[in-house]
């Protein structure tokens, strides 16, 4: 896919995001730094409802595969718009795990938005966005760990 198509596809992926912030968890997304801790408390609210054991899948009715992909999908390009329009980041589709995943290159790296939140909504508060947003933030700032600055 063209660079310019995969961008335009992640802008209105992350416009949906914030439609679906604003009508199902009364929520105002803004593409600001701030809004990602807005993020981060839908992710722990929807990460609650998903069963994390046998038993409790089976006891316990939580989203859909197809709808844990879509939030994936929606907050992952949120996530990664918020960054790359604060520090100029291009959206890439990279291939190094199999599937041809949107990456965005920016820290002169990739981070894969999208992954993050399955990670959050899977994994639970370990992978909380907002840390991980002051985690890259931190990198941007002062370099990674062992880095000259």
């Amino acid at each position: 896919m063209p660079e310019n198509d995969l961008s335009e596809q992640m802008r209105a992926l992350a416009e949906n995001a914030v439609t679906l912030a604003r009508n199902q968890h009364q929520t105002s997304l803004d593409f600001s730094e701030d809004s990602l801790q807005l993020v981060e408390d839908i992710l722990s609210k929807l990460s609650r409802d998903i069963p994390k054991t046998l038993f409790g899948r089976l006891l316990k009715r939580g989203p859909t595969q197809n709808q844990i992909e879509a939030i994936c999908q929606l907050m992952g390009a949120y996530i990664g718009e918020v960054i790359r329009r604060k520090w100029d980041g291009t959206w890439r589709m990279d291939s190094t795990f199999g599937t041809p995943l949107p990456a965005l290159s920016v820290l002169g790296g990739d981070i894969y938005p999208a992954n993050k939140v399955w990670k959050r909504l899977v994994d639970g508060e370990g992978d909380n966005v907002w840390a991980y947003y002051q985690m890259l933030k931190h990198i941007r700032e002062h370099g990674s760990p062992g880095q000259q600055t």
